[in-house]
């Protein structure tokens, strides 16, 4: 059943404002359809703050830039609706000049999901199924395309009264540049404006005087000052609610005036400290980009018996045929997740780093995990040489003498040897040749060593070392050989609010195909 249409409309009084005049219409959200960040919101999904003024219109989902708050929103069964009204200020118009100009036309919802009101598909998408709407945000790109701003109602002119409903210099000037008034009459308002000074409370008046010129250069007071005298600067700023005033008055607390250490001399903290950690993919970074999973089920298919044309004498014999078969080729691919309960004391009152450090380290254990998995199921798939008509394969006794077996191999299937990965013996062995020991080709060849990296390379061919591969071997393959497929990470965050924790989810899915075992080779140096 569809969920019947629902609107919610903020109970204000209008005669405060005029609110055609200051206006941003769009549509905030889709339901039933994934976003660029594997999000589904179904209809029905979402309920807004009461009242509806306390949904707020931000920034860029930054909650210290404020522009309006929502007045109306509708909902239907493939999307909601909503309008914003934007107050006067400079901030409200550079967000109406801004949506108008196609610059921040898009439209983000944020919500925080009740604890069993979201869900995970086969594919990986979370889908919203409870939530509460706190604020949208003006963005750049959304993540629903479709999420975009229809309308924008910015008229600041004067009524036809002559009134000057004008208050500000700052809305005078978005007139002036929306072309609604013209210069004379801008500057006929501007002189018609009252200048306000912002008035301290009283319980602040004894406190020192703030400066008239917000604009002016900090200096420093020959005189000490206590924390006291900073906090009543500071507060009597606050309250005039004026950021000019507020940065004015900032400005003119100076390390040098902190004597008692309100502001330096406490510990520094430097954040997460760096420790030596491996990264990168390296095996499954050899066979290209991973493939974007899009199921659970990598299905392909292979000759089995390929059509083979035949010489022909022609004269209306029948012409040579044989029976081509092919074969289908599965893999399966596997789920990566990770969960954590984390309190949220280390986010609110921590370093507000902290959980982006966390994403990162399960991101880089994620990495080297996943690559160890793929590494183990390729060795696995590997050929290794076998007894063919009773004669035994040539044993090796060199690390060089086991690369160029390798690479005969591979060229007798029509294959390339483009990687080469050796146990970590075999790769000191390799590094210890002299120019003496090596054959012709390879002392002729352009090519060099990292002790560093572990990777050596020989013209096109690239060599490493793998601390995971026993004692002995080397394993050389064509990067054709297998394909990786795989869903990016990603990261979901739910607010736990009964018990004032935050939810951080991992989640991933790959898998690797063999295209061909032949195609890598693992050999043993006796």
């Amino acid at each position: 059943m569809k969920p019947k249409p629902l609107r919610f409309t903020a109970e204000v009084n209008l005669s405060t404002f005029s609110l055609s005049a200051r206006t941003i219409t769009g549509t905030i959200t889709m339901f039933g359809v994934p976003s660029s960040d594997s999000r589904i919101i179904e209809a029905g999904a979402i309920t807004p703050r009461d009242p509806l003024t306390r949904v707020k219109l931000l920034i860029d989902h930054d909650p210290t830039q404020p522009v309006g708050y929502m007045m109306e929103l509708s909902q239907t069964d493939t999307q909601a609706d909503a309008t914003f009204y934007i107050p006067a200020g400079d901030a409200g118009d550079a967000a109406l000049q801004s949506a108008q100009d196609g610059l921040r036309d898009g439209l983000s919802v944020g919500l925080i999901s009740a604890a069993d009101g979201y869900t995970f598909d086969d594919f990986g998408n979370l889908t919203v199924t409870k939530a509460e709407m706190y604020e949208t945000s003006l963005v750049a790109i959304p993540a629903f395309q479709d999420a975009q701003v229809t309308t924008v109602a910015a008229a600041l002119a004067a009524s036809q009264k002559g009134e000057n409903s004008m208050k500000t210099s700052a809305e005078i000037a978005a007139a002036l540049a929306a072309g609604t008034i013209t210069q004379a009459q801008a500057e006929q308002l501007t002189a018609g404006l009252t200048p306000v000074r912002p008035v301290a409370p009283a319980e602040f008046t004894a406190g020192p005087e703030l400066s008239p010129a917000p604009s002016a250069p900090a200096f420093t007071m020959p005189r000490p000052k206590s924390l006291d005298s900073v906090t009543r600067t500071v507060s009597a700023a606050m309250a005039t609610g004026n950021t000019r005033e507020i940065l004015a008055a900032l400005e003119d607390v100076v390390p040098a005036d902190d004597a008692g250490q309100g502001y330096i001399g406490r510990e520094d903290w430097m954040g997460q400290l760096w420790a030596a950690t491996k990264t990168g993919r390296p095996w499954i970074d050899s066979f290209g980009v991973p493939r974007q999973l899009t199921s659970m089920k990598v299905k392909g298919w292979q000759w089995d018996v390929r059509p083979k044309p035949a010489k022909y004498s022609g004269g209306k014999a029948a012409v040579p045929s044989n029976k081509p078969k092919t074969k289908p080729v599965e893999s399966t691919a596997e789920r990566w997740a990770g969960g954590w309960d984390i309190d949220r004391i280390y986010i609110d009152l921590g370093d507000p780093a902290f959980l982006t450090d966390f994403w990162t380290a399960a991101t880089l254990e994620y990495q080297l995990d996943s690559d160890f998995d793929i590494a183990t199921k390729i060795l696995a798939a590997a050929t290794e040489p076998t007894e063919v008509d009773g004669i035994t394969p040539i044993v090796d006794t060199t690390v060089m003498g086991a690369i160029v077996g390798a690479a005969t191999s591979l060229r007798r299937i029509g294959a390339s040897m483009d990687y080469v990965t050796l146990a970590e013996d075999l790769f000191e062995e390799y590094a210890a040749l002299k120019i003496t020991d090596l054959p012709a080709w390879l002392a002729n060849a352009i090519g060099g060593v990292s002790l560093t990296q572990g990777t050596a390379s020989i013209g096109e061919l690239s060599i490493r070392a793998d601390e995971h591969m026993d004692a002995g071997t080397i394993a050389a393959y064509d990067k054709r050989a297998a394909t990786v497929s795989e869903k990016s990470p990603f990261q979901v965050q739910a607010l736990d609010v009964s018990r004032g924790g935050v939810d951080l989810g991992f989640y991933s899915y790959g898998g690797v195909t063999i295209n061909d075992p032949r195609a890598i080779v693992l050999r043993t140096v006796a």
